[in-house]
């Protein structure tokens, strides 16, 4: 068996630098998807197509499954683990408040 994993696209928040917890792609991460979609269909064939359920992750995904034909099967396991809701917060803020244990032993 053969894994193929495929990072979504850009995400609007990596664009305006405000942290949200389900951003949509820009218009940037359409098109990734598009090439990520072209060339998965020009490989060698899938037998299945799994993303989560994340705004970007099925945006990345539905060309794939339109240009390979495979029913896109949305899986709520396959997501990031939430720690703060920082949504809505400039992602400089995030990181500033959050600089002490960016880099600390999880040990101590």
């Amino acid at each position: 068996m053969e894994l193929i994993f495929i990072r979504h696209g850009q995400p609007a928040w990596s664009v305006d630098g405000w942290s949200q917890i389900d951003p949509h792609l820009t218009e940037l991460g359409h098109r990734q998807a598009e090439l990520a979609a072209a060339r998965l269909a020009a490989g060698r064939p899938l037998t299945e197509l799994l993303a989560s359920p994340a705004n970007r992750a099925q945006e990345t995904a539905l060309p794939i499954a339109a240009d390979t034909g495979l029913a896109l099967a949305t899986v709520d396991d396959i997501t990031e683990i939430r720690m703060p809701d920082w949504s809505g917060e400039l992602e400089e803020t995030v990181q500033r408040i959050f600089a002490s244990s960016r880099h600390r032993n999880p040990d101590d």
